[in-house]
């Protein structure tokens, strides 16, 4: 698992969340990524339990952490099992034994990671250092992964 399979998870959340989308919704930013604010609203309103049932179903501890990173970026709301599903997921003792390179640097990113999900409030954005970003046009957005998942096996 890397960036690729997370980014694969990040372009499907915006494909879950533009069928909830209304056209009238969508018009204003035709050939723009839609603002923050509309895609928390579409999020907590719409399509949380289908996102969440989305990474339920994926067998990775990569999508959670995708989902949990993808729903602080924009402030919408994370429920208690979540959060806890990616506090656990998270834990070292899944990391220990899969590294033989970059552990200080995965222990570092992870335990900030960690302490982001913990203190998370909903409503509130939370942006994460840019360690690896990847781009890429897809209709008529582009997207930006903001976090490495590249170094560890999330599977």
């Amino acid at each position: 698992m890397d960036n690729a399979d997370a980014f694969g998870y990040w372009l499907e959340f915006f494909t879950i969340i533009s069928r909830y989308e209304t056209p009238e919704e969508r018009e204003p930013f035709l050939g723009q990524k839609l603002p923050d604010k509309l895609i928390k609203d579409i999020i907590d309103n719409r399509c949380y339990n289908e996102l969440f049932e989305y990474v339920s179903k994926q067998n990775s501890r990569l999508a959670f952490f995708v989902l949990g990173a993808f729903l602080m970026n924009v402030g919408a709301k994370m429920s208690q099992d979540l959060r806890e599903k990616i506090l656990d997921y998270s834990s070292w003792k899944y990391e220990e034994n899969q590294l033989s390179e970059n552990i200080e640097e995965r222990k570092k990113h992870l335990s900030d990671f960690r302490k982001k999900v913990k203190n998370y409030k909903d409503g509130v954005k939370i942006k994460f250092s840019i360690v690896d970003t990847i781009a890429s046009r897809n209709g008529d957005h582009t997207f930006y992964l903001p976090i490495n998942f590249r170094i560890i096996d999330t599977s």
